[in-house]
């Protein structure tokens, strides 16, 4: 069947699947990008959300080492205030 063609129509054709060959190359190109950049959002989105519920644990601790600073303060405080209420007595 090729035998029959002229040479300028088997150029012709060649070209095509070469054309077709390319778009098809750069589909899939563009799709495996697409299908990379997917990942590469998650895998940032999840360390986003990791180091946020890191800083969210630390600020909890940090909020309840103040708490018990606050309490201890208080005691002390009160303490003195009794020290001082006894000693103005005598």
């Amino acid at each position: 069947m090729l035998s029959t063609l002229t040479l300028k129509l088997k150029i012709v054709l060649l070209s095509l699947l070469i054309v077709v060959g390319l778009i098809t190359l750069g589909f899939t190109a563009y799709f495996q990008l697409h299908q990379y950049d997917d990942i590469v959002i998650a895998a940032a989105s999840d360390e986003i959300n990791n180091t946020a519920q890191s800083f969210a644990r630390g600020a909890s601790i940090q909020a309840a080492s103040v708490e018990v600073t606050s309490s201890a303060m208080e005691q002390m405080s009160a303490s003195i205030r009794k020290q001082l209420t006894i000693s103005s007595f005598k």
